[in-house]
């Protein structure tokens, strides 16, 4: 069963954060997004936009391209779940 805390569809930024001890909430707050939006964005419901990959990936000071290599998404064309 998918859970939304599911490893194998989270995206690497969320350990990252939880590893640099910022919440989603502060993230969403410094990138402009909604909590929500970033919520499923981590875990693996949501593409990001190409705003956020980069609002993301400087809030990381890490390349995009370390941070969305293989982005995970669960569902269809928009990422949702079924």
């Amino acid at each position: 069963m998918h859970t939304p805390s599911d490893p194998a569809t989270a995206h690497p930024a969320k350990g990252i954060l939880a590893i640099r001890r910022i919440t989603i909430r502060r993230a969403a707050a410094t990138i402009g997004v909604s909590e929500l939006v970033l919520g499923r964005i981590l875990n693996g419901h949501e593409r990001p936009s190409a705003r956020v990959r980069g609002s993301l990936s400087a809030l990381l000071s890490l390349p995009e391209a370390q941070l969305f290599a293989d982005e995970p998404v669960a569902g269809g064309p928009r990422g949702g779940l079924r």
